[in-house]
């Protein structure tokens, strides 16, 4: 990422690009696009694909399954990482 002029304005516009086309010139991708505008499509897409309802149930179902798992290997609640300076259930 580099901070290029807006060249119609003359204001500093942050851009996604290829640092050596634009410091150097030995690349050929002089490709460039706004940060917002990359960033406003990942987080989007983001959003729209990965966390859905259904991914978002499978996640806790997984992390509630390795709990079970853990709580079967050692009922007395120890579970693997407590202590290591996470909140425990005294801070709760």
């Amino acid at each position: 990422m580099r901070v290029e002029p807006d060249r119609p304005r003359g204001s500093p516009q942050r851009v996604y690009g290829c640092s050596h086309h634009h410091k150097r010139g030995v690349c050929g991708n002089g490709l460039t696009q706004s940060v917002a505008r990359v960033d406003s499509a990942f987080l989007g897409a983001l959003e729209r694909e990965v966390l859905t309802p259904e991914r978002f149930a499978h996640a806790v179902r997984c992390g509630v399954d390795r709990v079970r798992e853990q709580l079967t290997k050692d009922p007395t609640g120890a579970l693997p990482g407590a202590g290591e300076g996470g909140p425990g259930p005294q801070d709760r």
